[in-house]
């Protein structure tokens, strides 16, 4: 059996190699969207862009500054949508985001969604 202190170091090495995957390529995303906020359709064009490119992610969308959603989620195959609109700003993931670090890593995380 895998000790705690040792599973605890392969989530951190994890953890790190996933930011290094992830931070670069999502802060370029963020870059893209920004001017593009008040426009759905458009912020949709680097989310599907990023997508493409991104075998990482099960879906990416945009929020706003409170953590409500204002795209739809957009995933490898389209849009799933009736999501816009959605608050998030309570999900693990998204707490730190809200505070305005540039890039942060959430702990694992069992999504509602299957």
């Amino acid at each position: 059996m895998v000790n705690e202190t040792t599973l605890q170091k392969t989530v951190s090495k994890q953890r790190e190699m996933l930011t290094a995957l992830l931070s670069e390529s999502m802060s370029e995303l963020a870059e893209a969207c920004a001017d593009k906020l008040e426009n759905r359709q458009a912020l949709h064009i680097p989310l599907i862009s990023q997508m493409k490119k991104s075998e990482f992610c099960k879906y990416l969308w945009g929020v706003d500054k409170a953590g409500r959603q204002i795209t739809e989620d957009v995933t490898s195959t389209g849009f799933k949508t009736g999501q816009v609109g959605r608050d998030r700003a309570a999900r693990p993931y998204l707490q730190r985001a809200l505070t305005g670090d540039d890039y942060y890593s959430s702990e694992a995380y069992l999504s509602r969604n299957r």
